[in-house]
């Protein structure tokens, strides 16, 4: 990887573009400190002498991977604008699964007696809006997944015939949650007395709303499409304790965690501790890196440290330590590729309760495999 050059992201005084994204990131990126050389290794891209990433660049890159800018000293993306085909089977496979958990908690007469919550942790503005082709494709190729407009997370769940009785919805943002309140009061006002927003980080909400709760009278679907690596392990093990929730949670296995794992070394320490925290263990660094003693003619040499895990293996661990927690997890968890067909993020599904899990287990394997 190449010679590492300390650069201070302080943007210029004109503005990098008209186009009202990059014109976000002017106004927002202003405090980052940014290594060239891990900037590269995290966007997966090679990275030289000669090769040095202009201003306006960085600021490309930047926001066209908003996990990457998310991840990196905690930096956002103003904006809520995101897109694709993969975003699509998100939501198309959450829609379809909100549509079923209600079918059963309206037509069962047993489930029929208790109260059905919806949380949408990191609900952002309710709707998503799509990059503008001329934004990524010279970058990425993205071109061919942008959309003029679509549903966000909350008004999927928010335009179910059959609703829930609550719903919460999360923000860390006080311009999301604004944003949020105004969407409910114009588009769906008949949901507006059901609905409770939130301006609080999620992972301790969430925390406190499992341990608070009667769950002997109510059931949950909880939504965690989180902004990079941040929902912490500890806000899965209090929404598994509760023994009554269906949780879906979208991992950036390959466009988070891989990235953040160096090839020939651990990850330095900020990172190596945000992926401890996200799975709930040291043991990632034993499955995921070897060390070897190395020897020579002249004696003993330092050990060195090389990366043995693909993606998928990421995944697959991921998947293993929710198995630790719940009583039902899906297998095999939707994948979402970009439009060059390389994997970014993993649609994982657990259920918690013993008895009901098991019917939702199917249909949420069903969704996985179909959608």
């Amino acid at each position: 990887m190449g010679v590492s050059v300390a650069v201070h992201l302080t943007l210029p005084e004109v503005a990098l573009s008209t186009d009202p994204a990059l014109a976000a990131i002017e106004a927002r990126v202003r405090h980052v400190n940014m290594n060239q050389s891990k900037l590269a290794d995290f966007l997966g891209i090679s990275c030289s002498r000669n090769r040095q990433f202009s201003l306006a660049g960085k600021c490309q890159l930047l926001y066209t991977h908003t996990v990457s800018l998310a991840e990196y000293r905690g930096a956002t993306v103003a904006t809520h604008r995101f897109g694709g085909a993969w975003t699509e089977r998100k939501l198309a496979a959450l829609g379809d699964y909100l549509v079923q958990f209600q079918v059963i908690f309206t037509k069962n007469p047993a489930a029929q007696k208790l109260r059905t919550v919806y949380v949408d942790a990191f609900a952002g503005t309710g709707d998503r809006d799509a990059l503008p082709d001329n934004t990524t494709a010279s970058l990425f190729g993205y071109s061919d997944e942008t959309r003029e407009f679509q549903q966000g997370s909350a008004r999927v769940a928010l335009e179910l015939k059959n609703k829930f009785h609550h719903y919460v919805f999360i923000d860390r943002k006080v311009r999301h949650i604004e944003a949020l309140r105004d969407l409910v009061r114009r588009e769906v006002p008949n949901a507006a007395p059901l609905c409770e927003f939130v301006h609080d980080d999620a992972n301790s909400w969430l925390q406190a709303w499992c341990s608070s709760q009667d769950w002997k009278s109510q059931r949950a679907v909880v939504f965690l499409d989180p902004y990079g690596m941040s929902v912490a392990w500890e806000t899965i093990e209090a929404i598994a304790r509760t023994r009554a929730v269906d949780l879906w949670i979208l991992f950036p296995f390959a466009i988070g965690a891989n990235r953040m794992m160096p090839s020939d070394e651990l990850p330095d320490k900020d990172w190596g501790m945000s992926l401890t925290n996200v799975f709930g263990t040291v043991d990632w660094m034993k499955r995921f890196y070897e060390r070897k003693s190395n020897a020579d003619l002249f004696g003993p040499q330092p050990d060195s440290i090389s990366k043995v895990v693909a993606p998928g293996g990421i995944l697959a661990f991921f998947v293993e330590r929710l198995k630790t927690v719940f009583p039902h997890v899906v297998d095999e968890p939707m994948i979402l590729y970009n439009s060059n067909n390389s994997p970014m993020y993993a649609l994982c599904f657990a259920a918690g309760n013993d008895k009901g899990g098991k019917t939702a287990i199917k249909i949420a394997a069903h969704l996985a495999r179909t959608r």
